[in-house]
């Protein structure tokens, strides 16, 4: 046999030897990937984008969530860092005073704390048709009460639009109550419309439902030394110096005629209509109601 017969059978050989051990490494490459592999790896990321959709509402969710916390927090934040609304009033006290008694003079009018009769009057937008005297007020405020007050000569419309914002807050169980002030005789605070509540008046001369409202969300329940004799669901608050003795606010003040006897303004339970009562010289003097 020639030189390169035998060359030539060398090459196959070779050749054939090196395909066998291609083959014999690919079956081993295939041997070593667990069954079923190719099919798990493709189904990994499909499985991964269903968790990530099911997950997406829950993580908007979550951030809504936090902007709507972040925001309120900074709502009350601010609304506790405010000044409160309306001209705050230095206290006359929180003496009672019978019918016919005299008393110093108040700081503001109508008054914003200061001497009053014992007699509780009750939330409401319906049940004060005749002028409140000063005595009448303060006791309201002291279980936590704001006052919408009208002059009696006011118009049917002011009548209408205050008496809604009125009804608002007492369908939210919030202390309000509307009235005309003050009787005949007495002297008229310089604004047609006064919301007060313990040492604050705002003074208005027309509806304003924006600052009304406002000033009833931050001042009811706000002064409560006496919680909730008036049924108006305020807590009764610790308030320091809710005893303190009359101060007269002097010649500047408000010195108010000295009534007959003590207007009977609706209790909490009691929807009896207050009298009128006028500046006439005093009289015998009446027990108030309790």
């Amino acid at each position: 046999m020639s030189q390169r017969r035998q060359e030539a059978r060398r090459a196959e050989r070779e050749r054939r030897r090196q395909q066998r051990r291609e083959q014999r490494m690919g079956q081993r490459q295939v041997s070593a990937v667990p069954a079923g592999a190719g099919v798990g790896a493709a189904a990994r990321p499909r499985a991964a984008g269903r968790v990530g959709r099911r997950r997406l509402p829950w993580i908007i969710a979550g951030v809504a969530a936090g902007v709507v916390l972040a925001v309120g927090a900074a709502f009350v934040v601010r609304a506790q860092m405010e000044p409160l609304p309306g001209q705050k009033f230095p206290t006359n006290g929180n003496a009672h005073v019978l019918p016919g008694e005299a008393h110093g003079a108040y700081f503001s009018n109508p008054p914003t704390s200061g001497w009053h009769y014992d007699s509780v009057p009750a939330p409401s937008s319906e049940a004060y048709t005749e002028p409140l005297p000063p005595e009448a007020l303060p006791h309201f405020m002291e279980h936590g009460g704001v006052w919408v007050l009208y002059r009696p000569d006011a118009s049917d419309t002011i009548k209408q639009q205050l008496k809604a914002i009125v009804d608002k807050y007492l369908a939210r169980k919030k202390p309000v109550a509307l009235a005309p002030y003050p009787p005949a005789g007495y002297p008229l605070p310089e604004h047609p419309i006064n919301v007060i509540a313990w040492q604050y008046l705002l003074g208005l001369d027309s509806v304003d439902q924006k600052k009304i409202e406002d000033f009833i969300e931050r001042h009811a329940c706000r002064y409560t030394p006496e919680g909730t004799g008036a049924g108006n669901g305020c807590p009764r608050g610790v308030v320091r110096g809710q005893t303190a003795p009359p101060v007269d606010a002097g010649e500047g003040g408000f010195k108010v005629p000295v009534p007959t006897v003590a207007p009977q303004t609706p209790a909490a339970a009691g929807p009896a209509t207050p009298a009128a009562v006028g500046p006439t010289p005093p009289a015998a003097t009446a027990t108030p109601a309790r």
